[in-house]
């Protein structure tokens, strides 16, 4: 089994199916105290990558005052996704699955949300809706689109099986898997 590191501390992941190292770190993740997006304010965001100041502006008009601010969809992922690692971090909002969480507002109103990893890969172009996305680094903020590929959900619980992740004990197929191995 590969070694996994935290993506927050760097310390190794001593259970397979844990995404951090720690509830601290898990906390950290989810939490992410960035500054506003709007150029020179240093407060702490509070929706939209926004403090709450900036944040009423652009719900109450749909844009910024600041044309800086008016990004695309693309502009938007992409500027909460950490490159500087082998793993593409995203630094967004997370799940409790710890997984990447990405919305889409249209005239001030959140008309969709996805997995930030389905959305990497929707982006681009290379998704297919009726798949699912596998991760072979087994990061769950992993947007790399290197590290993603497709498949069945049967692909997903043979790779986990492989690796190591699937706890089948007490279940007719886990005994079955046993005997057979």
């Amino acid at each position: 089994m590969k070694d996994r590191k935290c993506p927050v501390c760097a310390e190794p992941i001593r259970r397979n199916d844990a995404t951090w190292c720690s509830k601290k770190c898990a906390g950290l993740a989810k939490r992410t105290n960035r500054p506003c997006a709007a150029p020179d304010c240093d407060s702490p965001h509070k929706m939209h990558g926004y403090c709450q100041k900036h944040a009423r502006r652009w719900l109450k008009s749909g844009t910024s005052t600041n044309p800086s601010l008016d990004r695309t969809e693309s502009e938007r992922f992409w500027a909460r996704v950490d490159k500087s690692g082998d793993c593409w971090l995203w630094t967004g909002e997370v799940n409790n699955q710890g997984y990447g969480r990405f919305s889409i507002w249209r005239n001030s109103k959140r008309t969709a949300r996805h997995l930030a990893h389905r959305y990497a890969l929707r982006d681009l172009g290379l998704l297919d809706e009726s798949l699912i996305v596998l991760h072979a680094c087994d990061t769950p903020l992993c947007v790399n689109p290197d590290h993603l590929s497709q498949g069945t959900q049967r692909d997903n619980v043979h790779d986990a099986m492989r690796k190591g992740r699937l706890n089948l004990s007490g279940l007719e197929i886990g005994q079955a898997l046993r005997r057979a191995s």
